[in-house]
C-alpha cells in the first residue's frame, strides 16, 4: 500500500461523502415540498417533485459504483494497516479514511504535525512492507 492508494481512497471517500450531501439536500426538499399527510398538494408542481426526484436517481447511479470501490480499497487499507501499531492505525484512518486535514489529526491525536508527519512516514513504510 503505498501513498498514492491512501490519497485515492481520502479523495474517493470525500466524493462518495459530497454526493451523499448532495442527495440529503435533494431528498429535504422532496420532505419539505410535502403536508403532514405524506402526499404532495396541487400548490406545488409535480414536474418539480419528479426532477427532483430525477436528480436523486442520477446521483445514487454515481454513487453506487464509487461506495463500492471505496469499500473495498478500505478492506485492503486495513489488510495492510495489520503489523502497524494503534496510534498509526488511526492516523491513517483520521487522514485518509476520515479525509481530516493534518493539522486536525495532529490535535485529535494529541500530538504536533511534525510528530504526525513522522508517524505517516513510518506507518507507509510498514504498510509499502505488508503489500506483496
Amino acid at each position: 500500500m503505498d501513498k498514492n492508494a491512501l490519497d485515492y481512497c481520502r479523495e474517493l471517500s470525500l466524493e462518495v461523502a459530497d454526493l451523499d450531501q448532495r442527495i440529503d439536500q435533494l431528498r429535504s426538499k422532496v420532505e419539505s415540498r410535502k403536508w403532514p399527510d405524506g402526499l404532495p398538494h396541487s400548490n406545488y408542481a409535480a414536474d418539480r417533485l419528479s426532477g427532483i426526484v430525477a436528480k436523486i436517481a442520477d446521483l445514487d447511479a454515481v454513487r453506487r459504483p464509487k461506495a463500492a470501490e471505496l469499500a473495498q480499497l478500505r478492506g485492503a487499507i486495513e489488510d495492510a494497516m495489520v503489523s502497524l501499531s494503534p496510534a498509526e492505525r488511526r492516523l491513517i484512518r483520521l487522514r485518509y479514511m476520515d479525509g481530516f486535514r493534518w493539522s486536525k489529526v495532529a490535535e485529535k491525536m494529541g500530538y504536533s504535525e511534525r510528530q504526525i508527519y513522522r508517524y505517516f512516514e513510518t506507518a507507509i513504510e510498514k504498510m509499502s512492507a505488508n503489500v506483496s
